[in-house]
């Protein structure tokens, strides 16, 4: 199975750039990796909009991360960090 590309949004962009450390940083860089890996079998959660879309939602540390799985394109899209 071919690993997917992680895109991440301009929130979620922000949210990592008021990291403190560059570790920090690295650390998100490294789980989104293995995110795009496997993306469903990271997920803890997942849930349907009213159109039909389908999301998922996992924890890593004290974050709570929201994303959408674009098979087509092989891209997990990262739409939203916020804190648990």
């Amino acid at each position: 199975m071919k690993s997917f590309r992680w895109l991440a949004t301009e929130q979620v962009v922000e949210r990592i750039l008021t990291l403190r450390s560059n570790r920090d940083r690295q650390k998100f860089n490294d789980f989104f990796s293995r995110l795009a890996g496997d993306p469903e079998g990271l997920a803890q959660d997942s849930f349907d909009d009213s159109e039909g879309n389908l999301y998922y939602a996992t924890h890593y540390e004290h974050w709570i991360i929201t994303y959408h799985i674009d098979d087509a394109l092989k891209q997990v899209i990262l739409l939203a960090l916020e804190m648990s």
